[in-house]
């Protein structure tokens, strides 16, 4: 049976050492639109998108938030082959426009666009020193820290993390599940879920309906419900939630990547 009326899903990433994070926008079916969050003015710019189905859970951003590194899928070779296309690029947000791709997760180098020098190819990848070398470390550097779940080497597994809100002196956890079954529309095989929970007693309150949380660089709650982002101030009885944008009405559209978007940043 056809899924419908799903809403859009949104996933968030923090830059570590800037105030901007990319949105990963998914809908309608493998509909991926990229976007840019300022997060210190909450201006929002919304970038390429691209009908492949691009796997937010492995995707990494530089601790300036100037580089992109996803993997995705695309269709089928053949109509009856159970094998799709598959590769890892290195972008610049909002745009999807790659400046290096590997086949297969960072696999060989296929294609790259205006390489760092003309003699050398652009660096791969994990050899990125601006990036995080896995979603784990990452995490680790905006300020998560795993606290409990399962050995990662285990399917299923759940792995828990805690991020610490000083105002409200309470942590945001997430709880992340991998291969673990779900009859959520419109989620995949690895989904989170979160809660609130006081220092003081450690009482937890859940989040309901939210896809994606974090702590921002202003040390709001920031998070993602049915395609609409919010920021949230923790008071004693609850959330007082402000809706920062929304997209449940965004259309896949064409939007051609300016030149800058197509060259290395310069360091």
């Amino acid at each position: 049976m056809a899924i419908t009326n799903v809403p859009p899903r949104l996933f968030g990433i923090l830059a570590s050492e800037a105030k901007v994070a990319v949105l990963l926008r998914r809908g309608p079916s493998r509909w991926c639109q990229m976007i840019l969050w300022h997060t210190d003015t909450d201006e929002i710019i919304r970038g390429q998108w691209v009908h492949h189905r691009v796997y937010e859970h492995n995707c990494l951003l530089s601790f300036d938030g100037e580089l992109l590194v996803y993997h995705a899928y695309g269709p089928y070779k053949s109509k009856n082959s159970s094998k799709r296309i598959e590769w890892t690029a290195v972008s610049r947000p909002p745009f999807f426009t790659a400046l290096a791709m590997w086949n297969y997760h960072l696999g060989n180098l296929v294609v790259y666009k205006d390489s760092p020098s003309s003699n050398e190819p652009p660096p791969h990848p994990s050899k990125l020193a601006s990036m995080a070398k896995s979603p784990a470390e990452h995490l680790k550097q905006t300020g998560w820290e795993r606290v409990g779940g399962s050995d990662d080497r285990v399917y299923p597994h759940e792995s828990i993390w805690q991020k610490t809100h000083r105002r409200s002196k309470s942590s945001l956890v997430m709880r992340s599940h991998f291969g673990f079954p779900n009859h959520i529309p419109g989620r995949g095989t690895q989904s989170e879920d979160y809660s609130i929970c006081r220092q003081a007693d450690g009482a937890e309150t859940a989040l309901e309906n939210v896809d994606w949380a974090d702590i921002d660089h202003k040390q709001r709650l920031v998070f993602t419900r049915e395609g609409r982002l919010y920021a949230a101030e923790i008071l004693p009885d609850g959330l007082r939630e402000t809706l920062l944008a929304d997209f449940t009405t965004d259309q896949p559209t064409k939007v051609a990547p300016p030149p800058w978007a197509k060259r290395w940043p310069r360091h």
